[in-house]
């Protein structure tokens, strides 16, 4: 990505998932990995203007899994109770899914000949 792109990233990255500079080179690992991502099913080699809103998506999702992925969490104090849940390595493979599929329309389709290999 650009560095105008990244500029214009990272702080939507940050206010999206509630963190701050302290997490600067996880946010960029994770919008690295992103954007890997997105130029591999995409068939491009330059990240597209367009796809910067899912860029921003997709990292938050690759964050929060690299972070153990913690869907939801309650603490009761009454004979003390508590309780977590996390995504599944599905629903994250599910939700890399279906923001990729929004790309499906911009993808290069390439076919190769009879004499290509």
């Amino acid at each position: 990505m650009t560095a105008e792109q990244y500029a214009a990233a990272l702080p939507r990255l940050r206010r999206s998932l509630g963190v701050g500079q302290e997490e600067e080179e996880r946010l960029r690992d994770v919008l690295e990995a992103a954007e890997e991502e997105i130029l591999r099913y995409l068939g491009e080699t330059v990240l597209p203007e367009y796809a910067l809103c899912l860029l921003v998506e997709l990292a938050g999702l690759k964050y929060l899994q690299t972070g153990g992925g913690k869907k939801s969490q309650s603490y009761t104090e009454g004979q003390l109770s508590q309780s977590e849940s996390y995504y599944t390595p599905e629903e994250f493979r599910e939700g890399t899914e279906a923001l990729l599929r929004s790309l499906a329309r911009h993808r290069k389709v390439q076919i190769r000949g009879a004499n290509q290999r």
